[in-house]
């Protein structure tokens, strides 16, 4: 069955020669919103628009080609579209922030304090 991207001026389908992923909408109803809000459609008449089961989107609107799963990460909700300007600077240096934090969080030395010890003189202080 042939797949057309749903955002506004994207002409990528599955029928093209240059291979696209193509992604359906989320389940999950506040991630579904803002994707729906990241492609700014409307209907004809001026109501909202709203994505069938069917609708995708291609991967040329992810900074990595494809959507991720956390919500820290860049690509969690598409963010490029010809009503959004960017350049391939501002799109690199969002994935070596993300990348770079996740390595940040992976190496957070514990919290806890360290226990303290006493000298084995101060006890005595107290009990004689």
């Amino acid at each position: 069955m042939p797949k057309s991207c749903c955002a506004v001026g994207c002409s990528n389908h599955n029928m093209m020669g240059k291979k696209f992923s193509f992604f359906t909408f989320p389940k999950h109803p506040e991630r579904w919103k803002k994707w729906v809000n990241s492609v700014k459609r409307v209907n004809p008449d001026g109501s909202d628009w709203r994505p069938s089961k069917l609708t995708v989107l291609c991967s040329e609107h992810f900074l990595s080609g494809r959507p991720s799963t956390d919500p820290t990460h860049p690509d969690f909700i598409p963010s490029i579209f010809k009503h959004i300007k960017t350049d391939s600077k501002s799109s690199e240096s969002k994935l070596r922030r993300f990348a770079a934090a996740s390595k940040r969080k992976l190496h957070v030395p514990s919290q806890t304090p360290p226990k303290k010890r006493f000298p084995a003189e101060l006890p005595s202080l107290f009990w004689n």
